[in-house]
């Protein structure tokens, strides 16, 4: 569970800034996995927010998803897919739209399924170009719903997942699932915090947590967040992985004691015992530090 919202990349000279949302992650063990559909060993997919025709800002954004290559240098990134970007109406289950703020700070994390054959992220039913996406009201299901998007090894984006009307006025930011038939989510807090909903939801979500969460992990068969409020900072949701009732989060050890958890955040195998994040295939790079 990563997050780069600020990273920033130039593409050649005369391009305007990208932001290179979220993260960089580690593909090196998919080969165990041949029979499932596994995105490539050895590449580095990257969440692009923009793209790179204008100034980035509060309204809502085209988000795009990127691979790279570990074995070559300096390149631009082949394009994997693009999610929508027009708002759908209608209750029933389709796709919809999913856009992201240009410039918020918590957006953007980019999680691998823990069967490794999805990309999950988070976004809003909300038209590119329109303001202040991350405050938009979502009370009147499905105008500016969040959206949870899965994103198979082929790059077929699925977006057809929504919050309902959680989260409206503020906003969502990570989703993490085990195999794309349900999802964990995290996000500013309204009537769901910490949530949980099945694949293709239209209905209210399941709130677990009303904390101010930012990240979602799992592993171990353990739910994980991260938060930067309260007295909260990496902690685990729970006992397992829970999906229902109103659960207590526990710091781990080693994080307690942090007056503020950084979003760009890597934990080091080194550093703990209990090492939830860096364990999962991921890689976060930020800018001047890498993890």
């Amino acid at each position: 569970m990563c997050n780069v919202k600020n990273c920033i990349a130039k593409e050649g000279a005369g391009l305007k800034l990208k932001r290179y949302s979220v993260l960089w992650y580690f593909l090196l063990s998919l080969y165990l996995y041949p029979a499932y559909g596994q995105f490539t060993p050895g590449k580095l997919a990257v969440l692009v927010v923009g793209d790179g025709s204008g100034t980035l800002t509060s309204a809502a954004t085209i988000v795009s998803i990127k691979e790279f290559d570990f074995s070559s240098g300096s390149q631009t990134g082949t394009l994997v897919t693009t999610l929508p970007s027009s708002a759908v109406g209608g209750t029933g289950v389709f796709d919809r739209a999913l856009t992201q703020s240009g410039t918020a700070t918590s957006e953007g994390f980019l999680n691998l399924s823990s069967d490794r054959r999805f990309l999950t992220l988070v976004g809003y039913n909300t038209g590119a170009g329109t303001a202040a996406v991350a405050s938009s009201n979502a009370a009147t299901f499905p105008v500016n719903t969040r959206v949870i998007g899965r994103i198979n090894s082929n790059g077929t984006p699925d977006t057809k997942t929504t919050l309902f009307t959680a989260h409206s006025g503020t906003a969502i930011r990570s989703a993490i699932t085990i195999n794309g038939s349900a999802y964990w989510t995290a996000g500013a807090p309204g009537t769901v915090g910490i949530g949980y909903v099945q694949q293709g939801n239209v209905n209210a979500a399941t709130n677990l947590s009303a904390v101010n969460s930012r990240g979602i992990g799992i592993f171990n068969n353990q739910l994980y967040t991260t938060t930067g409020a309260g007295s909260n900072r990496l902690a685990k949701v729970g006992n397992g992985l829970p999906v229902t009732g109103t659960q207590a989060l526990a710091n781990l050890l080693a994080f307690s004691r942090l007056p503020v958890i950084p979003i760009p955040m890597c934990l080091l195998i080194s550093m703990v015992t209990e090492v939830p994040m860096c364990s999962m295939s991921l890689l976060l790079i930020r800018p001047q530090q890498v993890c």
